[in-house]
């Protein structure tokens, strides 16, 4: 076997261009498209995509019977005709998302027809859409391929984006690391998903959460169900610690006796320090602008745990840290916003969910804020 790919005639039929490569897999080029072959024929296997006529497949010949049919001996007899519509996903502007069709298409040259039909039930013609799409926007494909026949692929499951930026690395508490690719359903009709670990071990769950004892790399595999193929692999690498610094933002706006009220409050833990804040503003419709303004009280508190890690005579290790108290202001004119602040060692971090803070002020008699009247306390993810 060569890793150089390689022609070898098949059958008595049409003659199938089959490029054995490295790695156990094959790359079959369908419909004697042999500008295809000639652009595909020296590359490495890693390099080599499925396109039109295009089909990466395993020596092993799984799923060449969608391909081919095979004599007693299991020699190739002849090609058979391959109509599967098929899109790729990749990033554009904005959010959205590009669709290029991939499509492996019977046809004679320039018969074939594509007619696309988006979301919002706008439609486009021709081989790639005229626009973009959102994510999990539904795309309909319909493909005639000029010689009587035609199929459709539809639905949200093909939109999955399969890239190094998509698939995400979430460290939690205790040395646990979560994987995920966002948008992927364990029963799609359309892929299998593979997670492979640098400790030798892998998964197919969605997400998957794992404790690790030393750093390492995670590989996200996309396989075609139909086929076994790999449609995408991306590689990541991965730190082992106690878990991610963060900070959460929100703003709650109200109105207290005639007066708006702009809240901002925050909360995180980051290299130093753990903390909370709320800035008050008032709303001047004279002047129209959020000014500072009397009030009767403001308050920023925490409670519940981050982590802190520390290094020990047996290594690195997640302690537990219960963080509480309260900074408040009383009555009169006061600064734009008021903290409290726990100064810390350098490497603290969040244990997601349990640290919350409340931050509020007091109009008129009545406080208002995360953990007041009604409030839920701002939590740190």
């Amino acid at each position: 076997m060569e890793d150089r790919a390689q022609r070898r005639p098949c059958g008595s039929h049409r003659q199938p261009d089959i490029q054995v490569l490295r790695q156990r897999r094959v790359v079959i080029i369908l419909n004697d498209d042999w500008t295809l072959y000639e652009s595909v024929r020296a590359q490495a296997y890693e390099n080599v995509r499925e396109s039109f006529n295009l089909i990466v497949s395993s020596d092993a010949r799984e799923g060449w019977d969608n391909y081919f049919t095979f004599n007693a001996d299991e020699s190739i007899n002849s090609e058979k005709a391959v109509f599967v519509p098929r899109f790729a996903v990749g990033t554009a502007a904005d959010g959205n998302l590009s669709i290029t069709n991939v499509s492996l298409v019977e046809t004679v040259a320039g018969a074939n027809t594509y007619r696309w039909t988006y979301g919002d039930n706008t439609t486009s013609s021709g081989p790639n859409p005229n626009r973009t799409i959102a994510p999990n926007e539904a795309v309909t494909l319909v493909v005639d391929n000029g010689m009587g026949t035609k199929d459709t692929l539809t639905g949200a499951e093909s939109i999955l984006l399969c890239s190094v930026d998509n698939f995400t690395i979430t460290y939690l508490s205790n040395f646990q690391i979560r994987f995920e690719l966002p948008g992927y359903n364990p029963s799609s009709s359309l892929y299998n998903l593979k997670w492979e670990f640098s400790d030798g071990s892998s998964s197919t769950s969605n997400p998957v959460v794992k404790t690790f004892t030393s750093n390492g790399t995670v590989t996200c595999q996309l396989f075609w169900k139909h086929n076994n193929t790999l449609a995408c692999q991306f590689t990541k690498p991965f730190t082992v610690k106690c878990g991610d610094k963060k900070t959460n933002f929100e703003t709650h706006i109200f109105e207290q006796s005639n007066q708006r009220w702009k809240l901002d409050g925050s909360i995180w833990v980051i290299t130093g320090q753990v903390g909370s804040k709320v800035k008050y503003l008032r709303w001047r419709g004279a002047i129209l602008k959020w000014q500072p303004a009397y009030n009767q009280g403001a308050c920023a508190n925490l409670s519940g745990i981050y982590i802190r890690e520390i290094n020990g005579p047996t290594g690195r290790s997640c302690i537990d840290v219960t963080a509480s108290g309260s900074y408040c202001l009383g009555e009169g004119t006061f600064p734009t916003s008021v903290a409290h602040i726990i100064t810390e060692v350098p490497t603290v971090f969040a244990k997601p969910g349990q640290l919350s803070a409340g931050l509020g002020i007091k109009v008129n008699g009545t406080w208002r804020g995360w953990g007041y009247a009604g409030k839920p306390r701002l939590v740190l993810p």
